[in-house]
């Protein structure tokens, strides 16, 4: 099965920063620079880790201060879309793997870790993660509805994903009646009028 997850208002926490956006004077700059200060939703992130079927087993092996981990067979295939700009790649890696350790990794020791070429998230974790995270490209700012549904296209057209197996969340009300419009499940995971 495979599961696209959106990022902003489904994975992460955003109500600090909405009210940049919603009604009718919107400030994407300062909307997309509080970005660091979202919050996990911890919920969706559990159900990632169950669908995935990720299991973090600990090796001997020790990376500087990140120990190797097995992750194991995969038992589905998890995408992110965001309407995210590319230039955010790095933070919004960064929050997916917080939400999977949080209890041992901030934030800023991510960021950190994948500047640092020996370690087990630059080597490993952040390329594999990085494959499967779509963002759109800098400077094109063109309805998060016309991005995912281009950025699904050219995946089913590649074979990556199959959508007679595909499940959405997302929050967005444009990008999930796109979805239905489309004939796909979708699953709202929170008003998203903005």
């Amino acid at each position: 099965m495979n599961y696209i997850f959106d990022i902003d208002g489904t994975l992460m926490d955003i109500n600090h920063r909405r009210h940049f956006v919603e009604g009718e004077t919107k400030d994407w700059k300062s909307f997309e620079e509080n970005i660091k200060y979202d919050s996990v939703n911890t919920k969706l992130n559990n159900l990632i880790s169950q669908l995935s079927g990720i299991h973090w087993e600990k090796r001997h092996v020790e990376y500087g201060e990140c120990e190797e981990h097995d992750v194991g067979d995969l038992r589905n295939n998890i995408y992110y879309f965001s309407g995210r700009s590319e230039k955010h790649r790095d933070i919004t890696i960064a929050q997916i793997l917080y939400g999977m350790f949080k209890e041992k990794y901030s934030i800023d020791k991510l960021l950190k870790e994948f500047k640092n070429e020996n370690s087990l998230w630059c080597e490993h974790i952040y390329p594999s993660l990085s494959s499967k995270l779509f963002l759109r490209a800098d400077k094109d700012y063109r309805a998060d509805a016309i991005i995912k549904s281009e950025i699904l296209d050219k995946l089913i057209n590649i074979g990556l994903i199959d959508e007679d197996n595909l499940i959405i969340f997302d929050d967005r009300q444009s990008v999930v009646d796109m979805w239905r419009a489309r004939g796909l499940t979708c699953f709202q995971v929170a008003e998203g009028d903005f």
